[in-house]
């Protein structure tokens, strides 16, 4: 995305938070249906930064294991593209095994899904 581009975009999510309305951009690749976050997923990151797998499932309107299937997906998925030195997959494992993800909130459910 070009700078041009991402400034627009934070434009947008300016104006939807000093206006205090929810984005009406329902085509927008960001717009989620979570008014609490004014319908904006770049909203929701910066006003909450990290969350858990389940505040992420209640703002796309998902369970809770199929976010962490997605996750899981995705981490399979870069596990399989060695190519990219740039990325240290090892690391990246240790960080989530860590509970430094978005599961460090649910302890209660974290047991599941270690190995």
């Amino acid at each position: 995305m070009s700078d041009k581009n991402k400034n627009k975009l934070r434009e947008c999510c300016d104006l939807c938070i000093k206006k205090e309305v929810s984005c009406p951009v329902m085509d927008c690749k960001h717009w989620i249906k979570y008014k609490e976050d004014l319908n904006c997923a770049l909203i929701a990151v910066d006003n909450h930064g990290s969350m858990t797998l389940r505040e992420i499932a209640d703002r796309l309107h998902l369970s809770f294991v199929r976010v962490k299937q997605i996750q899981d997906k995705a981490v399979q998925k870069l596990s399989a593209n060695k190519s990219n030195d740039d990325f240290d997959l090892k690391l990246f494992e240790d960080y989530i095994k860590e509970g430094n993800n978005f599961l460090s909130e649910d302890s209660k459910n974290k047991e599941l899904f270690e190995d």
